[in-house]
């Protein structure tokens, strides 16, 4: 790319500025800022121009810097095991789960034992982070005053914690504060071969389900080979989470394979330490303690946090003599940034699957298509191989033979598929075994500890058929597909309304029935979640109330008393029931410092119906007739794979975080119409979209 706005004289103050916040922690002083360019679309999306990947890196942190500091600084902040100086006493229980990990130490060693070129780019993140934060000390929640290399290992282990939690939750009932970090709770992806295009392009959808606002979408491009866009969430990452390059691109879903144990030692207690048997011999237990400060009031008190590390991992409850260990998979050899790295690099299919053998990623669903032609669908996760057999659920006795693992389960080991016959690929956050149809994929091909609980539910039923039965498509069907507002689930469930409602009827006859109305209405409709569609509001409301009293009850509620709930709230809150579902399903951002701020009217609804545009929403007020969305397709893209790739993407508001921002929702009306913008990705495509290009830190 041609360099383009260059401003030729930099004051003084501003050159030594550059300076400061470009030295690297090797002792050297790149360039980074005088070489690299940032270039904003229309869309305020930034396209980052440097001399080499780092100087890419460089550029892209200090354009989220701009967008969204706050976030960034916080998942930073997270995994540093400091939650506690921010929220007091309830931010000890995580701060807990990190030290019992030791996250910061394992970060800071695995930072010094990374590849050089890996290391720079740790190097030129931070770097660009706190050329920001010196220009814009304002900014920001006021956690970090200066950001390290090895804060950026730091963040990986996030994936970690998560896992972690999740298991002391749900088989402790310990409270982790997991709230301290978003996770996706719901995703979409699909490749579509050759042989069903129009073009004869590989195509793929990208669509994540988080909280809306999540995503940060931005494209890396430098003269060392470095050239991938698309979207990062979470405030964190040293490129795009998912995206494309000018060969392949990829989508991630949240899978749920066993990546975590808890292992019960007996142990005996002896002058303040715990011996346990281990290899034929009595141990002592390895103890630690680390030191945090937590906020009372206006001052910070330190507080000491004791630990016991058993061999597979540190002690974390207490049942009895026996003591628990938790387990987590790859925090020995965390390599998720030379994973992402060697994936956003890959010229091929060889390799990027070569790209995930280096172990990476602790779970997740990969889906994958290249400008080759190939489409490949892998269970992916840090998987470990287990010695012994039975369920690997709850607390699993030590046997004191030694460790529980032997090693990992290689790529090759895992439930994949590649270039199937039906010519397409799904997963939502569904079972491998219902890829596609005719995948081949059989669960007894597997250890029964490998395949987590996913099933096939109603998104992954809607993808099959729309993918099955679709003509040969374009971007731009693949666009229409990717907002399909068809409820999958709903004629089963208002199946389930109508004869809970006759048996009702059957126990009352003669009774005048304040349903019939709204019942026929449900039975009238369409199944298609549009924003004119009174039906649609009465299901997807009867849904999420059904649905939580289902999980508080061990007995199901009757169908149709959920629904004669459902029309006593809309008569109190809104005067009558006959309600469109766009009048109270509305999009808009919070935050706005425009009292009279705009707001769409939305489609979708709640995924776990079965509903590709997927939008979650609650009611803001007690009292309020309407409801504003929190959750759902926080990002949208479509690619084709062909020459050149062409892109096209959609986030629920817009790029920046800042109020006052041009792109705080500008595309937004276009989210609300099931709509996409096209994505600049060559050089002259890039330079043709800018509407302003600057150096980081002019």
């Amino acid at each position: 790319m041609a360099n383009r706005g260059w401003v030729a004289q930099v004051g003084a103050l501003g050159a030594m500025t550059l300076a400061l916040g470009c030295r690297s922690t090797t002792g050297s002083v790149p360039d980074w800022a005088a070489t690299t360019w940032i270039h904003r679309d229309g869309f305020g999306v930034p396209h980052i121009e440097a001399a080499t990947d780092a100087g890419a890196v460089f550029g892209w942190m200090y354009a989220r810097a701009e967008d969204e500091f706050a976030k960034i600084e916080e998942a930073c902040f997270v995994t540093l095991g400091r939650s506690a100086e921010q929220l007091g006493e309830a931010g000890l229980p995580w701060d807990r789960l990190v030290h019992a990990l030791s996250i910061p130490e394992r970060a800071q060693a695995q930072y010094r034992k990374l590849p050089a070129s890996v290391r720079e780019l740790c190097d030129a993140a931070a770097a660009a982070l706190n050329l920001y934060h010196s220009q814009h000390p304002e900014r920001g929640l006021g956690l970090l005053d200066r950001f390290e290399p090895w804060h950026l290992v730091a963040q990986t282990y996030s994936w970690h914690l998560f896992q972690a939690a999740e298991t002391l939750r749900s088989e402790l009932g310990q409270n982790a504060a997991l709230e301290g970090i978003g996770f996706a709770d719901g995703s979409n992806a699909w490749a579509v071969a050759p042989s069903r295009t129009r073009a004869g392009h590989a195509l793929l959808l990208i669509n994540p389900h988080l909280a809306l606002g999540e995503v940060f979408e931005g494209h890396l491009h430098s003269d060392q080979g470095l050239d991938v866009a698309g979207g990062a969430p979470y405030g964190r990452g040293l490129f795009p989470l998912y995206g494309h390059n000018q060969h392949l691109a990829w989508a991630l879903t949240v899978n749920r394979p066993d990546v975590v144990d808890l292992i019960g030692f007996v142990c005996f207690p002896e002058k303040g330490e715990l011996r346990y048997l281990w290899e034929g011999t009595w141990t002592r237990m390895q103890r630690r303690s680390v030191e945090v400060r937590v906020k009372l009031g206006d001052r910070l008190e330190a507080r000491t946090l004791h630990f016991f590390d058993s061999p597979v991992g540190p002690l974390v409850a207490q049942r009895g003599p026996t003591h628990v260990a938790l387990a987590v998979a790859g925090l020995d050899d965390n390599h998720f940034l030379e994973t992402h790295y060697a994936m956003a690099r890959a010229r091929n299919l060889g390799e990027f699957q070569a790209a995930l053998g280096l172990g990476g990623f602790l779970f997740h669903n990969v889906v994958y298509a290249d400008d080759a032609g190939h489409i490949w669908y892998l269970y992916g996760g840090r998987i470990p191989k287990r010695r012994g057999s039975g369920p690997w659920d709850g607390v699993r006795a030590s046997d004191g033979k030694g460790p529980v693992w032997q090693g990992y389960h290689a790529i090759a080991e895992l439930p994949q598929v590649l270039d199937p016959a039906c010519g397409w690929l799904q997963n939502c956050n569904s079972s491998p075994l219902v890829t596609c149809d005719g995948a081949g994929l059989h669960a007894e091909d597997y250890p029964d500890y490998l395949v987590g609980p996913e099933e096939s539910d109603s998104r992954a039923l809607r993808s099959t058929a729309l993918l099955s039965l679709a003509p040969r498509m374009d971007l731009g069907t693949f666009e229409t597909l990717a907002f399909d507002p068809f409820v999958e689930s709903a004629r089963t469930w208002i199946g389930e309304i109508v004869a809970s409602w006759e048996r009702t009827r059957e126990h009352n006859p003669g009774r005048v029935d304040p349903l019939a109305e709204a019942i026929g209405e449900l039975q009238a409709w369409d199944q298609r979640a549009s924003v004119d569609s009174v039906a649609s509001t009465l299901f997807f409301l009867w849904f999420e109330k059904y649905m939580a009293t289902s999980q508080a009850n061990r007995n199901a509620p009757a169908a149709d008393r959920i629904l004669a709930q459902v029309l006593d709230e809309l008569e109190l809150r809104c005067g009558t029931w006959r309600i469109p579902w766009g009048q109270i399903n509305r999009l808009r951002r919070p935050g706005s410092l425009d009292p009279e701020a705009h707001d769409w009217p939305m489609a979708g609804g709640h995924g776990a119906a079965g509903v590709q545009a997927t939008f979650l929403s609650h009611w803001v007020d007690p009292e309020a007739c309407r409801r504003e969305g929190y959750r759902g397709s926080a990002y949208v893209s479509v690619v084709e794979l062909g020459d050149p790739v062409e892109s096209r993407s959609i986030v629920p508001y817009g790029q920046s975080r800042d109020p006052n921002s041009p792109h705080f929702e500008d595309q937004a009306p276009l989210f609300a119409k099931g709509r996409m913008k096209a994505n600049p990705f060559t050089p002259d495509a890039v330079h043709k979209a800018a509407v302003r290009s600057y150096h980081p830190g002019e």
